[in-house]
């Protein structure tokens, strides 16, 4: 590997986290590195590690070359996730520690490794699961990625906008890979336009992206368990592996519904994650066939019965928790 830098001179932080990341094998000079790898793998450091965050967020560094096959690079960056998460979240995968985090040389590694996403060009040597399970792991860490650099929108919702990644030829905000790939290419509900402009579609037709990016529709719903926008009523983040997705949405859906859910005779509290994306629980189903849903989640038996019961009530009543939206820091 071949490290080119505007001043010829790369900070010994930047060389320890490059050689933890097993992306140098070699440097033969403090201020001067030559730098060896696999042939036909070469990365320009363009700053130290403080960048805009308007731009995307695995573009510090420049990946020229041939990238690994995206099963590889998949795999890859999952354990270096389960590293940091082991580390800068709680037990419960609720709170995540953002200065010690940013300060970590895990975090480097991550971001570093996270560069080789540029060369992803095609994903079609990945199943649906593991391009699932792939953009549910991209989506959590870009969130960690951009809170642990500071981006922030003009209001909340812009921030989901700013956050992105250059995966292969595209850039793609955490918008993006929510709606445009994970919910199957489908407007979010607060964006009136692209619902009533864009046929509810999240990318308009004939945008290259859907074709090459969106999971096959409908959409999993469980995914909205899985996905933690950095809020503190977010789901827990967890990691996810491709090879086992569907015991892992599961568990995650058994885990919000569980401890997200109250009933109270014929009233279900539930959280408004239920209620913004409920077309994609039930599409036009009614409250009962929710309620049917969510007990095949039930964290025991006893949640399933009463959810089962009230959902066969004549007087059911969904009453939706205020989002807490404050940051999920500590």
């Amino acid at each position: 590997m071949q490290l080119g830098h505007a001043n010829n001179i790369v900070d010994p932080t930047t060389l320890q986290a490059l050689q933890r990341a097993n992306m140098i094998t070699n440097i033969s000079h403090p201020k001067k590195p030559v730098m060896s790898a696999p042939p036909q793998s070469t990365i320009t450091l363009t700053s130290s590690f403080a960048q805009s965050t308007a731009q995307p967020l695995n573009t510090h560094f420049q990946w020229y070359g041939d990238a690994r096959a995206a099963v590889d690079v998949s795999k890859d960056l999952r354990r270096r996730l389960l590293a940091l998460y082991g580390t800068y979240t709680n037990d419960e995968g609720t709170r995540v520690d953002y200065q010690a985090l940013r300060a970590s040389p895990e975090f480097a590694e991550y971001t570093i490794a996270a560069t080789e996403l540029q060369c992803l060009q095609d994903l079609s040597g990945l199943t649906v699961d593991e391009r699932k399970a792939f953009f549910i792991n991209i989506y959590n860490s870009l969130i960690i990625h951009a809170k642990a650099v500071g981006v922030r929108g003009w209001n909340r919702l812009a921030f989901f906008d700013l956050a992105s990644y250059q995966i292969g030829t595209y850039v793609l905000s955490a918008n993006d890979i929510e709606h445009g790939i994970l919910r199957s290419n489908t407007a979010a509900p607060s964006n009136v336009f692209k619902r009533w402009f864009l046929g509810g579609k999240w990318w308009k037709e004939g945008d290259p992206r859907a074709a090459a990016l969106s999971l096959p529709g409908p959409c999993d719903a469980r995914v909205h368990f899985a996905l933690n926008c950095g809020a503190n009523s977010c789901p827990a983040i967890r990691v996810y592996d491709g090879g086992n997705i569907d015991f892992g949405l599961n568990a995650a859906a058994r885990a919000f519904v569980g401890g997200g859910v109250e009933v109270d005779g014929n009233t279900v509290q539930c959280s408004k994650i239920l209620q913004w994306y409920r077309g994609d629980f039930v599409g036009e189903g009614d409250d009962a066939e929710l309620l049917r849903r969510l007990a095949g989640y039930a964290g025991d038996e006893e949640q399933r019965e009463e959810l089962l019961r009230v959902a066969a009530a004549s007087d059911v009543r969904l009453e939706y928790v205020p989002y807490d939206w404050g940051d999920n820091e500590g």
